[in-house]
């Protein structure tokens, strides 16, 4: 998602998904843990928190602590080809000015966080 062109939304992330989705109790059964967030971009600007936390979980070094993003400009986030379709083709359709909205789960509470492009 962060490879193709169109918006930069400027933000890493590791994927949750099944299990994982479930130790972290996001309440979907997937999500993008954010680990870290480019100064001055879309994402820095609309408030996303990256990790803080270095873990090591599976195979993975991860920063934990970071926003669990859901859902961006409607589209519900999952693991299927899909939803990263959905989700790009949204974003490519943002005008300057335009709202842009992500959901995340912060502090085990569903937040809404929105910036203009």
């Amino acid at each position: 998602m962060l490879d193709r062109s169109g918006l930069w939304l400027g933000f890493s992330a590791v994927p949750l998904e099944n299990e994982l989705a479930k130790a972290f109790n996001i309440g979907t059964g997937f999500g993008l843990l954010i680990q870290q967030v480019a100064y001055r971009s879309p994402s820095y600007y609309i408030g996303l928190e990256g990790g803080t936390i270095p873990a090591h979980i599976g195979s993975r070094n991860v920063l934990l602590g970071g926003d669990v993003l859901v859902e961006i400009m409607g589209v519900p986030i999952d693991a299927t080809p899909e939803s990263y379709e959905a989700i790009q083709a949204r974003v490519e359709e943002i005008d300057e000015g335009e709202r842009i909205e992500f959901v995340v789960i912060r502090d085990a509470e569903r937040v809404v966080l929105a910036t203009s492009r």
